[in-house]
């Protein structure tokens, strides 16, 4: 469950947009708002975050699954390509879906593997009713893993949003000091005009 906050105040080059609070908007201003989150909690650099904390970079991945070899006689017997391999690799690649056929299909299809989508394509977002509330559902066969990846994903919109704040107030004070700056200078040119 994440819980969705109004929008802070923004910084719109010389003016700073007031935050009126939730009670003023109307009602199409808060869908739009919250139908905006939804769509940052499923972009890539939301789900690349999430994917990272995880460990599931394809490419990572890739190489680990080629230092370990051909799949075992005994994996390609009972169709288990993960047989030997590290909890924390096997883990990945179930994650990923991609725990069927032979080592060297899994690593072909990690050449081209775009995660991103595929992570997407897990994720249900379902908005709490009269609530600032949404839950995320991932559908995975595994629960244990589906609930690692919708924390990681919840983990990752979070911070998102909190560096998008940061970079905002970062704005603003840029912008400020260059404002006390300017407004110094207009007033030493003004002193001097003066004497």
């Amino acid at each position: 469950v994440v819980l969705i906050n109004q929008r802070t105040p923004e910084f719109l080059g010389r003016q700073v947009e007031g935050f009126s609070g939730p009670d003023n908007y109307t009602w199409h201003e808060q869908q739009n708002y919250y139908e905006t989150q939804y769509r940052v909690i499923l972009s890539r650099p939301v789900i690349e975050r999430a994917m990272t904390t995880l460990g599931l970079d394809p490419t990572s991945i890739k190489q680990a699954l080629q230092t370990s070899g051909d799949t075992p006689k005994e994996g390609i017997l009972t169709g288990n390509p993960l047989l030997e391999l590290s909890p924390e690799l096997a883990r990945s690649l179930k994650q990923l879906g991609l725990n069927s056929g032979k080592r060297a299909q899994i690593i072909e299809k990690l050449d081209t593997f775009d995660a991103v989508p595929f992570y997407q394509s897990l994720v249900e977002l379902e908005p709490v009713q009269d609530s600032r509330l949404v839950n995320i559902h991932i559908d995975h066969e595994d629960p244990e893993l589906a609930a690692q990846m919708a924390n990681a994903l919840a983990e990752s919109y979070i911070a998102y949003n909190l560096e998008e704040r940061i970079n905002t107030t970062r704005s603003a004070v840029d912008w400020l000091s260059d404002s006390v700056l300017d407004l110094k200078n207009q007033l030493n040119k003004s002193e001097e005009a003066l004497q």
